[in-house]
C-alpha cells in the first residue's frame, strides 16, 4: 500500500518540471537563485512572444537577456552545471548546429573577401549563442511554461490588432514600421498556429478544452485573416 502512495507523488514531482524529461537541466531548485533565474526566464520568454512582433527591437533585447539568464546558471555553478550543459549540447547537437549555420555561412563569406563588418555578424552572432537560450529555457518548470500558449495567442491578437492599425482597417496597403510585411504575416500565423496546437496542455476538463479550443481557434482564424486583407487590398 505504501509503495502504490508513493507513485502518484513521484509523478506528480516528474511532471513539475522539464528535468524529468531527457536532455533537460536536473537540478537543485530549492534555492531562492534558481527559483528567481526560473521565473525571470518564464517571464521574458512570455515577453518575448507577446512583443517580438509589436515592439520594435523587443526581440532582439528579450532574446539577449535569456542569454544572460542561461550563462548567469552556469556561472552560479559552473562545476556542477558545466556537464549537463555539454551533454545538452551533444543530445541536441543538431539544433545548436543548425542556429550557429548562419553565423559560419557569414564568416565563409567575409574570409573570402576578406572584408569585416560588425553589423553583418550581429544577429547571426546571436543566433549561435542558441544554446544559452535553450539552456536558460530548459530550467523553466513545467508548470510555468504551461503559460506559454497563453503568449502565443497574444501575439497573434496583439498583432491582428496592429496590421489593422497600420492599415486602416484594411483600406490601405501595409508599410512596413520595423518588419517587412512578408515576414510579420509569416510570424503573426507562425503564433497563432503554436497557439492553437498548445491547447491540451493544461485542459483536465473535457469541458473547458472543448470551448478553449472553440474560442483560440476563432481568435486564430480572425489575426490569420487580418494581415491578408492588408496586403491583398
Amino acid at each position: 500500500m505504501q509503495t502504490k502512495k508513493r507513485m502518484p507523488q513521484q509523478l506528480d514531482q516528474s511532471l513539475a518540471s522539464p528535468a524529468s524529461l531527457s536532455g533537460f537541466v536536473a537540478m537543485d531548485r530549492d534555492t531562492a537563485a534558481f527559483r528567481l533565474i526560473a521565473r525571470l526566464a518564464a517571464f521574458v520568454l512570455v515577453a518575448f512572444y507577446v512583443f517580438a512582433l509589436i515592439v520594435d527591437r523587443a526581440a532582439g533585447v528579450l532574446y539577449g537577456l535569456l542569454i544572460v539568464l542561461g550563462l548567469a546558471v552556469l556561472i552560479y555553478r559552473w562545476k556542477s552545471q558545466r556537464a549537463l550543459f555539454f551533454g545538452q549540447i551533444r543530445r541536441y547537437w543538431p539544433l545548436a548546429l543548425a542556429m550557429a549555420a548562419p553565423m559560419v555561412a557569414v564568416l565563409a563569406n567575409e574570409i573570402s573577401r576578406l572584408q569585416f563588418s560588425s553589423r553583418s555578424l550581429d544577429a547571426p552572432s546571436r543566433l549561435a549563442l542558441f544554446a544559452l537560450v535553450f539552456w536558460s529555457i530548459s530550467i523553466i518548470p513545467i508548470r510555468y511554461l504551461r503559460h506559454v500558449q497563453w503568449a502565443f495567442i497574444a501575439g497573434a491578437i496583439l498583432s491582428a490588432v496592429k496590421i489593422q492599425q497600420l492599415s486602416h482597417g484594411g483600406e490601405l496597403r501595409y508599410v512596413t514600421d520595423f518588419i517587412p510585411i512578408t515576414i510579420f504575416i509569416e510570424m503573426a500565423l507562425l503564433m497563432g498556429t503554436y497557439g492553437m496546437l498548445s491547447l491540451a496542455w493544461n485542459s483536465r476538463h473535457r469541458t473547458i478544452q472543448i470551448v478553449l479550443r472553440t474560442w483560440r481557434r476563432l481568435l486564430f482564424c480572425m489575426a490569420a485573416t487580418c494581415p491578408n486583407r492588408a496586403v491583398h487590398g
